[in-house]
């Protein structure tokens, strides 16, 4: 009986362990997945930037245009 107990203890015992480790696994793949997250909102907010100043710069030479017809 004793040796089933200390069986099962250092079975739970090794499972806690791959546990830790698995977890630790996550963990790190989930900081890397937060750094490229990072970078692509980094790259999304670069494009909207640009976006947003080449639609100031088309309307600014539209009313340069629409200034001149009238």
């Amino acid at each position: 009986m004793e040796k089933q107990i200390l069986d099962i203890l250092m079975s739970m015992q090794k499972d806690l362990s791959d546990v830790k480790n698995d977890l630790a696994k996550v963990q790190k793949d989930l900081n890397e997945v937060k750094t490229d997250v990072q970078e692509v909102k980094t790259t999304v907010d670069r494009i909207e930037m640009a976006q947003t100043e080449d639609v100031i710069a088309n309307l600014e030479v539209n009313k340069k245009k629409t200034d001149f017809e009238i």
